[in-house]
């Protein structure tokens, strides 16, 4: 086990039943650590922020996601890529269909952490050793005010180019990224 993995979200109902499993399946699928927001909470450009510095395999912000969050569109998964931006619709397609096919999954059911406490919980599982990082998520946003980089993706071809990395230190880029692109 080796890779990490990001949870973090709105704290909308549902998404403290889907942490606790989304983290007991982790161990099982080879993920050494996962990174939680206190509660389970933590911000879209915190999630991001994250997943590059602590080059995770991905992200998953539990929050309503317009195009992923079933009929009621009350919850939703969004998925962030290692780049920490939005996964590519091929990912979402690829994902529905597996999703058909499961017929059982594993989980670790002495992992359940206390997502209310920040502090790094340590497990040993069948699977291995295993942490979950629960983080405080005010100071990570103080960490990326600085000096965060964004992925900025075109609202009419969504997740299918990277334009551009922008430092927030310097917002007049920010500025005349959206004037050019709008245009």
């Amino acid at each position: 086990m080796k890779s990490t993995l990001l949870i973090g979200g709105d704290g909308r109902e549902y998404s403290k039943v889907a942490i606790k499993t989304i983290i007991q399946m982790c161990p099982a699928r080879k993920v050494a650590k996962v990174i939680l927001g206190k509660d389970g909470l933590l911000s879209t450009p915190a999630a991001s922020y994250l997943i590059q510095k602590h080059k995770a395999v991905c992200g998953f912000i539990l929050t309503t996601s317009m195009a992923h969050s079933g009929s009621a569109s009350y919850f939703g998964i969004k998925i962030n890529g290692s780049d920490g931006g939005p996964a590519p619709e091929a990912i979402f397609s690829k994902i529905e269909r597996l999703t058909k096919k499961i017929e059982n999954y594993k989980i670790c059911k002495e992992v359940n952490p206390d997502i209310t406490v920040v502090a790094a919980q340590q497990y040993t599982t069948d699977y291995g050793h295993f942490t979950v990082d629960v983080i405080d998520p005010v100071k990570v946003t103080g960490a990326y005010s600085d000096s965060f980089q964004c992925i900025y993706v075109r609202h009419n071809d969504l997740n299918q180019h990277t334009l551009s990395t922008l430092s927030l230190r310097d917002p007049s880029l920010i500025e005349k990224y959206y004037s050019e692109s709008i245009l």
